[in-house]
């Protein structure tokens, strides 16, 4: 029950960026297509919704590119003097 829980609630996460894209940018595009093309939009995303499925692509997609942690020395001394004297 718990990971049903959490299927939904990274589909829901991961949806918000794409319904503001579309809120966004479906009344610009109202000029150029008919009423029916939001609707289709919407219907789509609401099914996304409901129907909490991964969307994974075949393959490794990593092409290859590793990412390592590397470890930076910062000094403990400050950088600046704050003496002042001659």
């Amino acid at each position: 029950m718990r990971t049903v829980f959490l299927n939904y609630l990274i589909v829901g996460v991961c949806m918000i960026p794409v319904i503001v894209a579309a809120l966004l940018t479906l009344p610009r595009l109202s000029v150029r297509f008919r009423a029916r093309f939001p609707y289709l939009v919407f219907l789509v995303l609401a099914v996304r919704l409901l129907l909490p499925w991964n969307v994974t692509l075949p393959g490794d997609l990593s092409w290859g590119v590793t990412l390592e942690a590397t470890a930076v020395m910062l000094p403990t001394a400050p950088f600046f003097s704050t003496r002042t004297g001659g």
